[in-house]
């Protein structure tokens, strides 16, 4: 592009939804840009829908998290009959803007005979299987007929994270009925376990090796010593030798008070630990004694960095299912345990870095850009040092750096080559406090007047060249 453009904006409102052009100035793309999590809110992706990934989890791949849940679907109630369509993904570089990936395994269309009628899908996780290089999902399995009476774990397959999955087969874990909910912990070698609610009128825990394609358990479920029983909603991490489980009662759909444990065994002895919630949640007015109104379902730990975790829980609506809302709070192991605190609103910023694998410094640096092409890199410099260079798509992106220095902060396009590759750039922010792109005067690489350099107080970078942000500021931290 060397030649000034004017752009016509028509912008159409329609009932629950919105489209933008990939062309639209970035002061129309403020609903797709997140820069905080507000936990027990309304969520909604890149596009401006709500998200609609519940009881699931997050796998890290390559640059990305992705992010797996039940596809709830509006208007069903959970006592009266199917609520879902299979497994949603989104996909997200900062873990706060998503973008829809949609259904990962569809169960409305789908030739696979266990998943035609009317079967429910739960507990979502998904791992990456080295050995035979593919994406494996597990998820509870009630098929059509059975209702509640019988719980399978159901398995599919995939050669990327985004899908599509292939559904592979089924088996029954624990019992001659299933289990009840359940997770897999993966150990760094490969190995697989499933953890999972015995179903045989004790309801405690077990877990057993999977195979090496993970496909169905290689050994027998062993009990899990010291753990209460009906413990459900289970979420595992293991820090410096300890493991750290923390579950809930079982209640149905309703909220209890959580349950933690530690050992330095998966399979014990457990300690149970006192409750490592703090606060009080002022959206559904309740406190730690509750979890919050919600439940677990999974806990993310950030790639890349040390000691930064993110709890994930759901606000369970039975009645609407559609409706019910995510709870997700950062954690750090203190003195060995865990201790996580209500945050009515947080980003990465509060680890004390970006969090997400760009660095540990103070002041966490986010910059949301695309390309024209695709093809595109930019690199974000604090005065003359480099601090990440970044590979463009033609879709927008959120960017994460960190520095513990001051200074002027820049963002170059490096890779101009002519009429095919131009950048976008949407807004940079420092700890949160966000700068639109089209406000900053000093723009280097904006053409206009017949020459690089020529425009000003623009998002589009058209030459190798810089647009300043301005200063990192003490007032930032």
């Amino acid at each position: 592009m060397r030649n000034l453009t004017l752009f016509t904006l028509l912008v159409l409102f329609m009932v629950g939804c919105g489209s933008v052009s990939d062309e639209t100035p970035a002061a129309t793309l403020e609903i797709q840009a997140q820069e905080r999590v507000y936990p027990d809110q309304e969520w909604k992706d890149t596009d401006g829908n709500r998200i609609n990934a519940h009881s699931g989890g997050v796998l890290y791949d390559d640059g990305f998290y992705y992010w797996y849940g039940t596809h709830k679907i509006p208007g069903t109630d959970e006592r009266t009959g199917r609520t879902d369509l299979g497994v949603h993904v989104y996909r997200s570089r900062d873990l706060l803007n998503w973008d829809d990936l949609g259904l990962a395994l569809n169960t409305a269309d789908n030739p696979a005979p266990d998943l035609t009628g009317r079967p429910k899908i739960q507990r979502v996780k998904v791992v990456y299987n080295a050995s035979t290089d593919k994406y494996v999902m597990f998820f509870k399995l009630y098929l059509q007929g059975d209702g509640i009476r019988k719980s399978h774990v159901g398995v599919a397959t995939a050669d990327t994270p985004a899908g599509p999955f292939t559904y592979q087969n089924k088996f029954l874990a624990t019992t001659p009925s299933g289990s009840g909910d359940h997770y897999f912990y993966q150990f760094a070698n490969g190995d697989l376990y499933h953890i999972a609610v015995l179903r045989d009128g004790t309801r405690e825990l077990a877990l057993a090796k999977m195979r090496g394609d993970y496909r169905f358990p290689a050994t027998e479920y062993r009990r899990m010593e010291g753990i209460q029983r009906s413990t459900e909603g289970i979420a595992i991490i293991e820090r410096d030798g300890v493991f750290h489980l923390f579950g809930s009662a079982s209640a149905g759909w309703k909220p209890t008070a959580p349950r933690y444990y530690t050992s330095t065994s998966l399979r014990g002895p457990w300690t149970k630990q006192a409750n490592p919630l703090r606060g009080y949640n002022p959206i559904s007015n309740v406190g730690t004694d509750l979890t919050f109104g919600a439940q677990s379902s999974f806990i993310n730990e950030l790639a890349g960095a040390d000691n930064r975790y993110i709890l994930m829980m759901d606000v369970h609506m039975p009645r609407n299912p559609y409706d019910s809302r995510y709870i997700w709070l950062p954690f750090k192991v203190e003195d060995g345990k865990m201790v996580v605190r209500w945050q009515d609103s947080w980003n990465l910023g509060w680890f004390g870095g970006d969090g997400g694998g760009g660095g540990n410094g103070e002041y966490a640096i986010r910059v949301r850009a695309r390309g024209k092409s695709g093809s595109e890199r930019i690199r974000v410099r604090l005065n003359g040092q480099n601090l990440a260079t970044f590979d463009l798509q033609q879709g927008y992106n959120t960017f994460t750096t960190s520095t513990s220095e001051r200074g002027n902060l820049y963002v170059d396009f490096v890779n101009d080559n002519g009429e095919e590759r131009d950048a976008y750039i949407d807004w940079l922010s420092v700890n949160g406090n966000r700068r639109q792109a089209e406000a900053q005067g000093g723009n280097t690489a904006a053409w206009g007047n017949g020459t690089c350099g020529g425009g000003s107080f623009t998002q589009n970078m058209e030459c190798n060249g810089s647009i300043n942000f301005g200063g990192v500021a003490k007032d930032e931290r």
